[in-house]
């Protein structure tokens, strides 16, 4: 006779079968635990036997037991529940891209923390071993965090999949030279002087004709001297900033 019993919270198992094995694996009799975890097995010789329990949700146990003429053992046999999985899958909300190294957390009802882990480079992420019970599970991003809830019973795997918002990707940011602002307002504000002479010069003569060969060589062709003088200044002016610029 004996009793078995959850070994975490002690309490009673019903319905486990309880088998009684003798040194040469033969069957030498069965029971079932009742409503308050008992059995009992009658007319076994004094001798060695093994005794086997399992049920569903339960890892099955041997325990050996000695039987001594005229004497009525009792033994009583703990059994672990199955140990649980949680599994799921991380995703982006908006793109539905899978999202790795996002931080998974583990939950108990009262919110003690039980474990951790990370979603792997496909996002995904797997906890094993862990008792029976209820969860909850939290995923973390930069951006947002999920909570959910999970019952398992002994021997099942769950599946817990989120949706976060992933990572924002900022544009880099561009360091801005005031120095080089400046050379390139004063570029401008030269070629526009530049082009504001020309065009008076036009206007007012059809005799003055600017030909520009290329960035090194520019060759003016006037007759009018003032006009001359003020272009060979703003080139110069220009020539020199283009040089600032690494341009010439």
């Amino acid at each position: 006779m004996g009793t078995v019993a959850d070994q975490k919270t002690e309490r009673p198992i019903e319905g486990a079968l309880v088998k009684i094995l003798n040194g040469q694996k033969e069957l030498m009799g069965t029971d079932c635990t009742d409503i308050c975890g008992n059995f009992a097995i009658e007319g076994l010789s004094a001798n060695t036997y093994n005794i086997h329990v399992s049920t569903d949700g339960y890892l099955p146990k041997m325990k050996q037991v000695t039987i001594l003429a005229d004497d009525n053992e009792e033994v009583n046999i703990t059994l672990l529940p199955e140990l649980t999985t949680i599994t799921g899958v991380v995703c982006d909300i908006k793109t539905g891209l899978r999202l790795p190294d996002i931080l998974i957390e583990v939950f108990d009802i009262h919110e003690e923390f039980i474990t951790n882990t990370l979603t792997d480079k496909n996002g995904e992420y797997k906890i094993c071993e862990l008792s029976p019970g209820t969860f909850n599970v939290k995923a973390s991003s930069e951006i947002l965090t999920e909570l959910k809830t999970i019952t398992l019973l002994s021997g099942e795997t769950g599946i817990s999949d989120f949706e976060l918002a992933g990572k924002q990707v900022s544009p880099p940011e561009t360091a801005i030279d005031p120095q080089q602002n400046n050379i390139n307002l004063e570029i401008l504000l030269q070629t526009s002087a530049l082009q504001e002479l020309i065009q008076q010069s036009i206007i007012k003569t059809n005799k003055q004709i600017i030909i520009v060969d290329n960035s090194e060589d520019i060759t003016i062709i006037t007759n009018d001297a003032d006009l001359t003088a003020s272009l060979q200044i703003l080139l110069q002016v220009l020539t020199a900033l283009l040089i600032q610029l690494d341009i010439l």
